[in-house]
């Protein structure tokens, strides 16, 4: 049978393929002390262009499996971009439209990979995130 697709499964990079991996650098340099993971859910609000969010979270394993969500991805899941990051943690679920729109608009929406990346930086290298990253981190290494 002949293959008509042209999808080739390596050379795909995706806004999820970057976040995980931060996720997995995260654990790698904390030791496994602090694990990067990304849950990915369904935003079922028909009035907002966005019908994902990809929460990314830190996990902490000798706190009880502590989880803390330091930002969100919103996205349409059949598309790269436009991508909507914000920090601030909200059950994306139970959102009504109004208070979703709020949200997005307090948010940085970005268009291409290239921004993508500079948002990610700016907000990894935070002193909101770090913070919380070194208190996590503190907490749970001894």
């Amino acid at each position: 049978m002949r293959d008509f697709w042209t999808f080739d499964k390596v050379k795909v990079l995706s806004v999820n393929s970057v976040l995980k991996q931060q996720a997995d650098l995260l654990t790698k340099k904390t030791d496994g002390v602090l694990q990067g993971r990304m849950v990915n859910c369904r935003i079922e609000e028909e009035q907002i262009k966005y019908d994902l969010v990809t929460l990314f979270q830190v996990v902490v394993p000798n706190l009880d499996n502590y989880t803390c969500t330091l930002f969100q991805v919103f996205s349409m899941a059949n598309k790269n971009f436009p991508v909507c990051i914000t920090s601030k943690e909200t059950d994306a679920q139970g959102l009504c439209s109004k208070e979703f729109a709020r949200l997005i608009n307090n948010s940085a929406e970005v268009h291409n990979e290239h921004e993508f990346e500079d948002v990610l930086k700016a907000l990894l290298s935070s002193d909101e995130i770090n913070e919380t990253i070194s208190v996590l981190y503190a907490k749970a290494s001894i």
